[in-house]
């Protein structure tokens, strides 16, 4: 799927956490990277857009989690525990 048909189907200015590194941006800061997205952070190199889960779905997963997340915070759930 095109970059640009990624974005038509998001809703921008929701918060997203990245799985590769642990921390949250919102929609529409995805970084452009060959083609696809990627996690808006710089230093996550392995963060593409498929990589990211609706802040939203995380808290109903792990309601410890803060109703909004702050930027550049690397969060841990405890879904590592369960590996």
């Amino acid at each position: 799927m095109s970059i640009e048909n990624l974005r038509k189907y998001q809703q921008p200015g929701v918060w997203v956490y990245c799985q590769a590194c642990d921390r949250c941006y919102m929609t529409g800061e995805e970084r452009e990277v060959d083609d696809a997205l990627w996690c808006a952070y710089e230093d996550c190199e392995l963060g593409d857009s498929y990589d990211a889960v609706e802040w939203i779905i995380m808290r109903r997963h792990y309601p410890e989690l803060p109703e909004k997340p702050e930027r550049d915070v690397q969060y841990k759930p405890g879904y590592e525990e369960a590996l």
